[in-house]
C-alpha cells in the first residue's frame, strides 16, 4: 500500500465522527484551531446513524449538540412529535453545523490503521483511505473513536470489562475483575405501509426493551393509545444479546448473526401485519475499552451526585447497565464529569471524548449516552485548542482556564445542573 503525508500539519486532529467526536471537531475549530476530523465510515453520525440510536437518551442536551438537536427540530421533525428524527435528519443537521466552521476539515472513508510516534508523545496518525495509507500529522489529538482503539495504538492503560470492587471503592462492582461488558442491541425503524390496519406492538417477544411512537412514551407503557395514535412509524430496541468480546470485530459479526435470529419472529410478525423493516447499519456496542487517566470516575461519584472543582461537563442519568442487576436510579441532580478523566495516563498531547474516557465500568454506563457525551466532545475540543495556544500538555493545563473557555462565547456551555 502507497503511504502519503498530508500536505497539512494541523492544530488537533479528532479520530471518531461520532456525537463525541463532532462536538470536540466544532468546538476546537471555534476556539481558533485548524481542526481535522476523520472518521471510518462514510458519514458522520456515529450511533445516530450506524446504531439508529436516533432519539436522545439522557440529559442535559447542551451546547453543540442542542444546536444540532435544535436544527433537527426545526427541519427534520416527524410527522407527530420531536422525540426522535430519522437518521438521515441527524444527518443533514450534523453536516449544517460542522459545514459552519472554517476553520474545520472533514475526512471521511479513512480508517485509523496506525499512530507514528515515542510511545508517550504522538507525531502522526495513520489512515487507510482504499489504496492509499495517509500520514497525518498535528500538534494535539483527541480519541473519540467510541472504541479506545487509537488511544490503544498511542501506548495508553486501557480498561476492559468490569472492575473489582476493591479498584475504585464500588459498592455494585463484582469481588474479582472480568471481561463481561454491557450487552449489545440492533435497532431498527418500522413503518406501516398503506392499506393495513394498525397493529398492536405488544405481540413483539421484544417490546419492552422499548418500541417508541414518535410521541414521548413508550409502546408498552400505553398500548391503547399507541395502536389509537396510528402513528405509522416506530424504532425499535430490537433485542439484546451478549457479544464475546466487542473488540473483536469477528466475534462483533457473531453477534449480529445472534441478534438477527433473535428479531426473525417479531420481523416476520411487523411483515405479515404490513409493517417495512429497516435494521440499523451496524449492531449497538454499548462498551468497548475505557482508557486510564489522571482520575478514574466512579460509581459512588455519580450516585452521589459529585461536582468536582474541575468539572468539564455535566450529566444526568442514571446506571444503565444492559445484562447485569445493578439497581440504580438515576442521579436527577446530576454529577460532574472532571477534566482529569479527559487527560489520559502516558501519552502528553492526547485528549480523550466519549464513552471511552477514564472512569469505571459502572459510571460509564451513565455517562455513555449522547448529551452526555457530547458535552465531553465540547470540553475536550476546547480544551486540545488552549493547548495548543498555549504550547503545553492538556495535563499542564488549569482546569479553570478549559472551564472558563468553555462558557464563554463562542462555546456558551452551562457547567451547573
Amino acid at each position: 500500500m502507497k503511504t502519503i503525508k498530508h500536505p497539512v500539519q494541523y492544530d488537533v486532529v479528532v479520530a471518531g465522527g461520532g456525537v463525541g467526536g463532532i462536538t470536540a471537531a466544532v468546538a476546537a475549530a471555534r476556539s481558533g484551531a485548524r481542526t481535522l476530523l476523520v472518521e471510518e465510515d462514510l458519514v458522520l453520525g456515529g450511533a445516530l446513524t450506524d446504531y439508529f440510536v436516533a432519539m436522545l437518551c439522557g440529559q442535559p442536551t447542551r451546547g453543540i449538540l442542542l444546536e444540532i438537536l435544535n436544527r433537527c427540530i426545526s427541519r427534520h421533525a416527524l410527522q407527530h412529535g420531536v422525540n426522535w428524527f430519522l437518521p438521515s435528519g441527524w444527518l443533514h443537521a450534523i453536516a449544517a453545523i460542522c459545514g459552519r466552521e472554517t476553520n474545520l476539515e472533514i475526512m471521511t472513508g479513512a480508517r485509523l490503521t496506525g499512530v507514528r510516534g515515542d510511545g508517550g508523545h504522538i507525531d502522526a496518525i495513520e489512515v487507510d483511505c482504499e489504496s492509499i495509507r495517509r500520514e497525518i500529522t498535528a500538534k494535539m489529538f483527541i480519541e473519540a473513536t467510541g472504541t479506545g482503539w487509537f488511544a490503544e495504538l498511542a501506548g495508553c492503560e486501557i480498561m476492559y470489562g468490569r472492575d473489582a470492587r476493591s479498584d475504585f471503592g464500588e459498592r455494585h462492582a463484582p469481588a474479582q475483575r472480568d471481561n463481561q461488558v454491557q450487552q449489545v442491541t440492533w435497532m431498527y425503524i418500522s413503518q406501516k405501509l398503506p392499506g393495513f390496519p394498525p397493529f398492536d406492538m405488544t405481540r413483539l417477544e421484544n417490546v419492552r426493551l422499548g418500541v417508541l411512537p414518535q410521541e414521548d412514551y413508550w409502546f408498552h407503557a400505553d398500548p391503547a393509545k399507541a395502536v389509537a395514535a396510528n402513528d405509522g412509524i416506530y424504532l425499535h430496541w430490537g433485542c439484546r444479546t451478549e457479544c464475546a468480546d466487542t473488540r473483536d470485530s469477528v466475534a462483533v459479526g457473531r453477534a449480529q448473526q445472534t441478534a438477527l435470529q433473535l428479531m426473525e419472529r417479531d420481523h416476520a410478525l411487523l411483515r405479515e401485519n404490513g409493517y417495512t423493516v429497516t435494521l440499523a447499519p451496524k449492531i449497538g456496542l454499548r462498551e468497548v475499552r475505557r482508557v486510564k487517566g489522571l482520575h478514574v470516575l466512579s460509581s459512588e461519584e455519580v450516585m452521589n451526585n459529585q461536582f468536582p472543582d474541575d468539572t468539564v461537563a455535566v450529566g444526568k442519568y442514571e446506571l444503565d447497565i444492559w445484562g447485569e442487576e445493578v439497581r440504580c436510579h438515576a442521579p436527577w441532580n446530576g454529577y460532574g464529569i472532571p477534566y482529569r478523566s479527559l487527560v489520559p495516563l502516558r501519552v502528553d498531547n492526547l485528549l480523550l471524548a466519549g464513552r471511552i474516557i477514564s472512569g469505571s465500568h459502572i459510571a460509564m454506563s451513565s455517562y455513555r449516552v449522547m448529551p452526555i457525551v457530547g458535552n465531553i466532545g465540547q470540553a475536550a475540543g476546547v480544551a486540545a485548542a488552549l493547548a495548543v495556544k498555549h504550547r503545553c500538555s492538556p495535563a499542564a493545563l488549569a482546569p479553570r482556564s478549559v472551564r472558563d473557555a468553555l462558557t464563554a462565547p463562542p462555546q456558551n456551555q452551562i457547567l451547573e445542573p
